[in-house]
């Protein structure tokens, strides 16, 4: 399947990576829609934390090869789908072993209010050639038959973490700080926080940083440098380690040429 995107931005980047190939179409200052292709090693399994974002993903998926969770909390992906993403999520992937290809568009303007807040997942007739926020609002407002990823089973004192750490995760905040604010150890909320989400809070910062790095070295000029300073890191040669152990490619490969 092909996919083609003709980007008003008339921005166009491809980054290839020995684990995937992504193709960026920058739409506008606010707007990407990538195309990514991945091969996924047997029992592939990954904690996504997206930014202040929300996306709009769609594929074709084969019958029991990607399970999406949350917490406890799980559902099979299979079909044409498309799976609607609201800011700030975190998501279990489950997938086995095989090549796959995504398409996703993304949007750094605010969330619609008449939006589902939970991540939901849509049946589609066909894989769109694009997609924009009104096509998106007409399959949510028309569509009979979606699925809701719940978070019924996420701790409270993890769910205050997580709202705190969005709010502010810019910040190098001790965790201990948090746990006292939130009332409860350090310990305990920890632990309370990698089971409902799957990632240890400072997991779950690293990873919302990177997220919003990745998009912010294409379209915004400034060196890395700088860029890593204004995302909490101190140190750039932690922060070039951890983008690439994240992105699986370093950031120069995004950087706005």
């Amino acid at each position: 399947m092909t996919l083609i995107c003709k980007p008003r931005f008339n921005d166009f980047m491809k980054v290839t990576t020995d684990s995937y190939t992504h193709e960026f179409n920058f739409l506008s200052d606010h707007e990407v829609f990538f195309d990514r292709q991945k091969f996924y090693g047997p029992d592939y399994r990954l904690t996504d934390v997206y930014g202040g974002f929300w996306s709009f993903i769609f594929s074709d998926i084969p019958e029991n090869a990607v399970t999406i969770s949350l917490g406890e909390n799980c559902i099979t992906v299979e079909g044409k789908v498309g799976l609607l993403v609201p800011p700030h999520a975190v998501i279990t992937w489950s997938v086995q072993c095989g090549n796959f290809n995504w398409f996703c568009y993304s949007n750094k303007h605010s969330y619609p209010e008449s939006f589902p807040k939970n991540m939901t997942i849509y049946p589609l007739n066909d894989i769109p050639e694009t997609v924009s926020p009104q096509w998106i609002h007409e399959l949510v407002q028309k569509s009979h038959n979606a699925k809701t990823l719940s978070s019924s089973s996420v701790n409270p004192y993890a769910k205050k973490l997580k709202q705190l750490l969005d709010g502010e995760f810019k910040l190098n905040r001790a965790l201990a700080e948090y746990a006292s604010e939130i009332g409860i150890s350090k310990e305990w909320l920890i632990r309370y926080f990698k089971k409902s989400y799957g990632v240890s809070p400072i997991e779950y910062r690293n990873k919302k940083r990177m997220f919003e790095a990745m998009f912010l070295l294409h379209v915004e000029k400034d060196k890395i440098i700088n860029l890593s300073h204004n995302m909490g890191f101190n140190d750039l040669k932690h922060f070039n380690q951890l983008f690439k152990k994240t992105i699986a490619a370093s950031p120069s490969k995004f950087l706005c040429k």
